[in-house]
């Protein structure tokens, strides 16, 4: 018999009676049979009513899948669902194909999809209307299973140790699905390479075993091999020495270096030359040192094969001191310094987005005591950093201070954690005003010790006052343009007074005319006027005047000035003048 026949036969009487029970659901005690037949499933959750009826109300429709119930023996199950066996019901009908889209309504229900609609551009499923939105309909086809590839690594290969560049082939792999290959390729010396042809060449003779493992985007070939084939060249070729490493350790702790991994293209034996950063030296494939002292150390090692030396080759150590049962440097930086200095070694020196403007690398434990405590500028301590007085110790300075020297540090950051402070943060004055541009490492040596207010620096060894000379001296070298360096050259404004006289004085060493009166401020040390004072006697004319104008004495006021020698008469005249002038354009 027709689907469509079949319908026929289902009385309205029979339909009403089974929807009677509610408006939204048909069936609601036959919704909770069906959830229990197939408590994994959602399709009735997905689909509400529309799993069996027309409607998203129910109704006296049903769908595809809600006739093939009734015809199944659901007429008279009753608003209960009592009525008749659904279970045995639903059991009937798993075998259908109520849509007509090529799977029974079972394999839909345990797909979550809906036995009573299918996917209207499928010609052979048979929608009645009124499907419901956003819900699966028909299972998805499944994705064929992958099949894994297969790797070819060519070959067998042969060569010459140390020149002959091989090339590999991996164009034999293939992938039964189409997928698109990967190579990954190790060639028995601990190198690796990847891509499909790739190339290499042995540094030492012998027979190497070649392999490819390929990959689909999904899975893994069986690895593929070949075999090298690698002869010693005819004449000798120096060796290639390999340091290994990186290594660390502590103070006073043996470390084992490894240079094994040393290779020579003739298969000739090596002997092993170590430097290891410190000054001390090692011989051997594999010998110990300790270090005395935390800190970074480039290791270098060559090698001979009887007759060549190799290239050097480097790697670094890093030796630290590790303090036990307290804090790590790293911590206390972090706490106290982090939040405005940023990581020391991050950018730039100067750096105008962090609140605290400077990074604070190379800085000595002087330094960070001073800025909290207090130096002859900041008789307090620097006032962003008092609040540390009462909460680091002079142990948790020394230990920042051995944090912040623990790397490699340059003359500017130096510079600029030692004297920037004062002197800027090029060095051309800042709060003091003196310019240190040029100043040797003696000049700065003897400040430190000579001068009260650079004691409290005297905790910096000698290398770093060398570093911070050595980045003012790329200062403007020749200041005055005079061709004679600035650190020969100590009167750099022409004045007559050396630049430390300047100093003492309190005039500017890059200014001849401090006040700008029109003497230099040489003339008016030896004529005994103020080199800071413009109007030296306050008699309403400059110094220059009165000495090249005037002709007056720029340390008498006017009234003395007036009754002197042959020159005074000379205001008089120019008084004179002025009034001629004055009378010419009446």
């Amino acid at each position: 018999m027709s689907r469509g026949n079949r319908f026929l036969l289902v009385p309205a009487v029979l339909a009403m009676a089974l929807m009677a029970a509610s408006d939204a659901e048909a069936w609601p005690n036959c919704t909770d049979v069906f959830a229990a037949t197939y408590p994994g499933s959602t399709t009735e959750n997905n689909g509400g009513c529309q799993t069996c009826h027309q409607s998203s109300g129910g109704g006296g429709n049903f769908n595809v899948y809600g006739n093939d119930m009734l015809s199944n023996g659901a007429s008279g199950a009753g608003p209960a669902c009592t009525g008749v066996n659904f279970a045995a019901v639903l059991a009937a009908i798993e075998s259908l194909d109520s849509d007509g889209e090529g799977n029974s309504n079972l394999v839909e229900i345990s797909a979550n999809t809906q036995p009573g609609w299918c996917d209207t551009q499928n010609a052979a499923c048979s929608n009645s209307g009124g499907t419901p939105p956003g819900v699966a309909l028909d299972p998805q086809p499944a994705s064929p299973a992958n099949t894994p590839p297969l790797a070819d690594a060519g070959g067998p290969y042969s060569g010459e140790a140390g020149t002959t560049l091989i090339q590999f082939d991996g164009s034999g792999s293939s992938d039964p699905d189409g997928d698109e290959l990967g190579f990954a390729w190790d060639f028995g010396d601990g190198s690796t390479a990847s891509g499909m042809m790739p190339t290499h060449t042995y540094s030492a003779a012998g027979n190497y075993e070649v392999r490819v493992v390929v990959n689909d985007g999904q899975a893994n070939s069986e690895p593929s091999v070949a075999s090298a084939a690698i002869s010693a060249p005819p004449t000798n070729i120096a060796p290639v020495a390999d340091p290994g490493g990186p290594y660390s350790g502590e103070p006073g702790q043996t470390i084992t270096f490894d240079g094994s991994a040393s290779t020579d293209p003739n298969g000739d034996a090596l002997t092993y030359s170590w430097d290891f950063g410190d000054g001390s030296t090692g011989s051997g494939a594999t010998p110990t040192h300790s270090y005395a002292a935390a800190g970074t150390y480039g290791i270098s090692l060559v090698v001979n094969d009887g007759e060549l030396d190799s290239a050097a080759a480097t790697t670094t150590v890093d030796v630290v001191i590790l303090v036990a049962s307290q804090p790590d440097d790293t911590s206390l930086y972090d706490t106290y310094c982090l939040g405005c200095h940023g990581d020391p070694w991050a950018g730039p020196a100067v750096d105008d987005e962090l609140p605290g403007l400077r990074r604070v690398a190379g800085a000595r434990s002087c330094n960070i005591a001073g800025s909290i405590f207090g130096t002859s500028v900041f008789p307090d301590g620097v006032p962003e950093m008092r609040g540390l007085a009462s909460l680091v110790s002079d142990a948790d300075i020394e230990r920042m201070a051995e944090y912040l020297n623990s790397r490699d540090t340059s003359g500017e950051q130096r510079y600029v954690t030692t004297c920037a402070g004062c002197h800027g943060n090029d060095g051309s004055g800042g709060r003091t005003g003196e310019d240190v541009h040029g100043e040797s490492a003696d000049e700065t040596w003897e400040a430190i010790f000579d001068e009260e207010e650079m004691n409290y620096l005297a905790c910096m060894p000698r290398s770093d006052v060398d570093a911070i000379a050595d980045f003012l001296a790329g200062h403007d070298h020749d200041f005055d343009d005079d061709g004679i360096d600035d650190d020969v050259d100590h009167d750099d404004d022409n004045d007559g007074r050396s630049d430390d006289e300047e100093r003492e004085d309190g005039t500017d060493p890059r200014d001849e005319d401090t006040d700008d009166d029109g003497l230099d401020d040489g003339e008016e040390h030896d004529r005994g006027t103020d080199p800071k004072d413009p109007d030296s006697d306050d008699d309403g004319k400059s110094d220059g005047d009165e000495v090249n104008v005037f002709g007056t004495n720029p340390l008498l006021a006017e009234s003395t000035d007036a009754g002197g020698g042959g020159t005074t008469g000379l205001p008089l005249l120019l008084t004179l003048l002025v009034l001629l002038r004055r009378r010419q354009y009446r």
